[in-house]
Formats: structure tokens, C-alpha cells, sequence
């Protein structure tokens, strides 16, 4: 994917960069838009990005699961958090294969391909698919405030 490579070539970790500094600055969500956005022709805001989680696991037709290398494909999103963080998601990666995932970091300073088992003795993913379905970003202030954290109280309003 030639989106990978630019961000690969060029890319250093800016944290909260913003979308028009892709290629050359990049955190992890930024990454990810620039990569929908020249690859696939979609322009998804990084906020709506940050709660893919929740707004994609709302649709039936997608499912939840814990990603590994029997389970992983070409495109998947992995919304991780890092072993040394107490929040609920602090990363979000692309699948490039079973095997591998392309993701921008703060420790690496860079846009990188790593193994999956490289990825994995970093971060973990720590939410249930009941938790993932009410999980907000932390960008979505709004709704946090609404909700008073980082969890919808009632699931029927996941779509917020």
C-alpha cells in the first residue's frame, strides 16, 4: 500500500498532528486517516476515528475479536492500549497481514511495520465487546461530559 510506504519513508510521531501535516508528522490516528484517505478515497475526521469502536461494533455486520494471527486480515483496525497505561485505549494500528501491523508511535518516533508478536509485548487489548460498544474517545469531550466518563450509560445511545 503505497499510503504505508509514504508514512513509512517520511513520517516522524507528532502527538495529536494534524490531518494536513500527513505525511511528514503523524500519531497514530493521523496515520490511520491518511491511509483511509489516500488509499481508499475516505476523509473520516480523527475524532470519528478515535470512536471506531464503538460506532463500528454498533453495526451487526462487524464483529469483535481479540486479534492474533489466526484471526487477523488485511485492513483490520486493532484499538489497543499500551501496557504501561491505565486507560482503556491509548493506540489504534492497521493489519497489514496475519502477521505484521503498521502503526505511528510515540516510542518508536515513527510510522512502523512490526511484527505482531513485536506489537503485542507493548500494548494489549483490554476492552470486552460490552465495553467497546459504550467505550467514547478521549478527543470526544462533548459526549464524555454528556455521559459524565468514558463509557455510554445506556447502550441504546451508541450512535451518538
Amino acid at each position: 500500500m503505497q499510503a504505508i510506504v509514504d508514512l513509512q519513508a517520511s513520517a516522524s510521531y507528532k502527538r495529536q498532528a494534524f490531518v494536513e501535516e500527513a505525511p511528514s508528522f503523524a500519531d497514530c490516528l493521523t496515520s490511520i486517516h491518511y491511509i483511509f484517505k489516500r488509499a481508499l478515497g475516505f476523509d473520516l475526521s480523527v475524532t470519528f476515528i478515535g470512536d471506531m469502536p464503538r460506532q463500528l461494533f454498533s453495526y451487526s455486520r462487524l464483529r469483535y475479536l481479540k486479534a492474533d494471527s489466526t484471526t487477523l486480515q488485511l485492513g483490520d483496525i486493532l484499538f489497543v492500549s499500551s501496557k504501561k497505561s491505565k486507560r482503556m485505549i491509548t493506540h489504534v494500528a492497521l493489519a497489514v497481514d496475519k502477521e505484521r501491523v503498521f502503526h505511528c508511535s510515540y516510542d518508536s518516533g515513527c510510522a512502523e511495520v512490526e511484527s505482531l508478536s513485536t506489537f503485542f509485548s507493548k500494548y494489549e487489548q483490554r476492552l470486552t465487546p460490552q465495553e467497546m460498544l459504550r467505550y467514547i474517545d478521549y478527543r470526544n469531550t462533548a459526549l464524555r461530559a454528556e455521559q459524565g466518563g468514558a463509557f455510554i450509560k445506556d447502550s441504546r445511545q451508541s450512535l451518538s
